[in-house]
């Protein structure tokens, strides 16, 4: 069991790898001032203490602001870094989809499912879209649900009256 476990650890780390670079090849578009514009101005704001809704009216959800806030705050205001949190989201996007695919269909699936969602997100010129993280996180919760339900035993259950 802990070989498997220890092969998945790497095979994931060429996952997470190979999605970057492919979309690391990408990262030079020129900026896209309605959507990727939006969200850097918006996060930008926040950074200077402003709140969406309130202080600004915007589309997108008020987590992606804040998220990108802490990041630019972390490593620079820069589109740059922004551009590399995006990668980073997508390529944890791919890997959460192999995750998926491999619990559901198996290892060779699994790695068609994130060749072909890997080719489709680095063809999505659009950075840092609300819609990559709120994907990710669906995932990801759509992950422990199919470990509960593949595996009951992984998880505790409490009854009535246990401490």
């Amino acid at each position: 069991m802990g070989i498997v476990k220890n092969r998945l650890f790497y095979v994931s780390l060429v996952i997470f790898s190979g999605a970057f670079f492919y979309f690391l090849a990408g990262i030079h578009r020129e900026v896209n001032i309605y959507d990727e514009g939006v969200v850097v101005y918006g996060a930008e704001r926040v950074l200077r203490g402003d709140t969406p809704y309130r202080d600004f009216w915007t589309i997108y959800s008020p987590g992606q602001f804040y998220t990108l806030a802490a990041v630019l705050k972390l490593f620079g205001s820069f589109v740059l870094v922004e551009r590399v949190w995006d990668l980073f989201v997508r390529s944890l996007l791919g890997l959460a989809i192999f995750f998926v695919g491999f619990k559901l269909t198996g290892f060779k699936p699994a790695v068609l499912c994130w060749l072909v969602a890997t080719f489709w997100l680095g063809y999505i010129g659009y950075y840092n879209y609300p819609l990559f993280p709120a994907m990710l996180f669906s995932l990801a919760s759509l992950l422990f649900i199919m470990n509960y339900f593949f595996k009951p035993d992984a998880v505790p259950h409490l009854r009535f009256g246990q401490v």
